[in-house]
């Protein structure tokens, strides 16, 4: 079930083609909220909508805020531009897009008979907060020269433009195009699946690096397998199967006190010893002290080091980078100064795949 309300729009507070925010009063109360005008339109100060509040009223990590369902009075909408293919399907937000491998697409030509990765380096990371050390080390390491595509999936956020890090990195010419697949949207093209997203990144787009990792809202439970960013596995294999050189960046930290977090979390653990069926290569950022030898013993005991290839990686500029491009992202609401060592394994992933890529130097 969900929780909607009526609410009246006060102000805007931001206003795009694919994401806006506005100020409503709900029920006495003042609150934000984002609308996606590709599935609503762009309210207007005066009108009224519908919102769906049920992830504020339960105090989940949406932001504070809540999303508009519909205009009031403007609820008909009209069929525009190519395509056939739908998203959201089966529910009342289906939309339907063009993907860059249907007949007619810009791209169909060239994805029609298959084809391989070419030994693309492909980095898959579990959390979108990797996305931009990786992103960010990858282009710093080659001068700049290579073409990074990010391919969001449907793991978690399934709007592209809800991502303010995408927005940023694209901004600094640290992603240069973008692919959604699965029921994920809004990216510079769209895809149906991992192979046709990755094989599109290399042959449309002709990628020297990609990167795969789900947008903003991982969910877990606090069981083995009862996370989203399982699919990491699957997506590694993907990569492997396709020609590519996939890269598992670690999930490390030391900043989070529950004990199947701390160092290696069991997310990392879990899909690198019993998900991924493919040898993946595992960037080990340098850590000092006592860190580095529990990072090893983890790895150790979990056979991943017998099992994988392990690569250890010098990323000790990755914070000052970050802090140079203004980049202030958090993981778990933990910043670079509390978490060092989860934007060191990041960025560590970004370095090896630009050693990886071919075409650059």
């Amino acid at each position: 079930m969900m929780q909607t309300r009526f609410g009246k729009v006060v102000a805007i507070i931001s206003q795009g083609d694919q994401l806006s925010e506005i100020m409503t009063e709900v029920e006495g109360r003042m609150e934000k909220a984002y609308v996606y005008p590709q599935l609503t339109g762009n309210p207007q100060p005066g009108e009224t909508v519908l919102l769906n509040t049920t992830a504020v009223r339960l105090g989940l990590g949406s932001g504070g805020r809540h999303f508009v369902q519909l205009i009031v009075g403007r609820e008909q909408h009209e069929l525009d531009g190519p395509g056939h293919i739908m998203k959201l399907r089966y529910t009342p937000w289906q939309l339907k897009c063009q993907t860059i491998d249907e007949p007619g697409a810009a791209g169909h030509e060239a994805l029609k008979d298959g084809g391989n990765l070419e030994g693309m380096p492909v980095v898959v990371a579990e959390l979108h907060s990797q996305l931009a050390p990786i992103c960010l080390m990858a282009k710093e390491h080659s001068s700049c020269k290579i073409r990074l595509v990010y391919i969001m999936p449907d793991w978690a956020a399934l709007p592209i433009a809800l991502s303010n890090t995408v927005r940023q990195l694209q901004s600094q010419g640290l992603i240069d195009h973008t692919i959604t697949y699965g029921h994920a949207f809004g990216g510079d093209a769209e895809a149906v699946n991992i192979f046709s997203a990755l094989l599109a990144a290399r042959k449309v787009f002709h990628a020297d690096v990609a990167v795969v990792a789900m947008g903003p809202g991982i969910v877990g439970t606090g069981t083995k397998y009862g996370f989203s960013g399982i699919e990491q596995g699957p997506a590694l294999d993907a990569v492997a199967l396709m020609g590519g050189k996939a890269i598992a960046p670690l999930r490390i930290g030391f900043g989070d006190q529950r004990e199947r977090h701390y160092g290696i979390s069991h997310h990392s653990l879990t899909v690198l010893a019993e998900i991924v069926q493919n040898k993946v290569r595992v960037p080990l950022p340098v850590l000092s002290g006592d860190k580095g030898i529990v990072i090893y013993s983890q790895l150790t005991a979990a056979g991943i080091a017998e099992k994988h290839h392990l690569v250890e990686v010098d990323a000790t500029d990755t914070l000052d980078l970050m802090q140079t491009r203004q980049l202030n992202v958090t993981t778990m609401g933990r910043g670079l100064r509390a978490e060092p060592e989860f934007f060191m394994s990041a960025g560590a992933a970004g370095i090896l795949a630009a050693r990886e890529a071919k075409g650059w130097s």
